[in-house]
């Protein structure tokens, strides 16, 4: 026979007997067979002892916000109710916040008028036991200080004030300006330097609108009616967030096209704050 034959023959049976032996593999231990089933590492879930704790405050003024929280990263207005809630769970928790101890997972916290202008540390001490499998020198204990100023919006550098450049999710390619402001020299329940006004809310910044807050911190606006009849504004109601670590904003609110017959639409914002 042909030697060339031979290999060939040879190559052959060694393949197929190869191919047969994949074919009929059912070792998920083994990384050549069909079901395979790859370790998980048992340390993907597992976490340090962190100290790491939200700082969120309630909405002002009641209603509708009597139960809303608003996470902020560094500002909080004075007599709004201010929670501090600890990430970890199953510790031994203790705050430390001027001359008070608290010893629980969550606390909320009231600051008066007094406080306007003051920047105040918070510090959290966090004992827990320890993954000592995935973490051997964590030693199960962790201690974390973040401190907050007291903004009063009396000051008119409130964060949610600004201008913006976004669009709606329905037109994401369709950007436009809004701007968040206050006129001085009058007088407004929530803000003493002005009242709140609104401009491009509809897509058009020729267009203003007086905004009637109905709850409020720092980065977050809940805009209960408003007063445009002397403009083309579609009287917008509805929420804004602002994420101050990012300088970006999340409105959801609703535009009235039309009295008669009565057309609503809702509208999503999101965009960036330009100044």
């Amino acid at each position: 026979m042909n030697t060339r034959l031979i290999s060939f023959v040879l190559a052959l049976t060694v393949m197929l007997s190869c191919n047969r032996c994949k074919e009929e593999c059912d070792d998920p231990t083994n990384p050549e067979c069909p079901n395979y089933v790859a370790p998980v590492d048992p340390c993907t879930n597992s976490q340090e002892v962190s100290a790491n704790f939200t700082i969120s405050q309630r909405a002002a003024n009641g209603g509708q916000d009597v139960n809303t929280f608003i996470e902020t990263d560094y500002y909080v207005v004075p007599s709004g109710l201010v929670r501090f809630y600890a990430l970890q769970e199953n510790a031994d928790y203790k705050w430390i916040i001027g001359a008070d101890t608290i010893y629980s997972r969550e606390y909320d916290l009231v600051f008066g008028e007094a406080f306007a202008g003051q920047v105040i540390p918070i510090k959290l001490i966090i004992s827990a036991a320890p993954d000592s499998f995935c973490f051997p020198l964590d030693n199960g204990i962790d201690t974390l200080i973040r401190n907050i100023e007291v903004r009063d919006p009396a000051d008119c550098e409130i964060s949610y004030l600004g201008n913006y450049y976004g669009s709606w999710s329905e037109a994401p390619n369709d950007s436009f300006f809004l701007k968040l402001y206050l006129l001085p020299d009058s007088t407004f329940p929530v803000n003493d330097c002005g009242e709140l006004w609104g401009k491009g809310l509809n897509g058009d910044y020729n267009d203003s609108c007086h905004l009637v807050i109905g709850g409020v911190t720092d980065n977050y606006i809940r805009i209960d009616y408003d007063w445009c009849p002397w403009f083309t504004m579609n009287e917008p109601t509805g929420t804004f967030l602002l994420d101050v670590s990012s300088n970006t904003i999340h409105g959801e609110y609703s535009l009235i096209l039309d009295d008669d017959p009565y057309i609503e639409v809702d509208k999503i914002f999101d965009g960036r704050k330009i100044e």
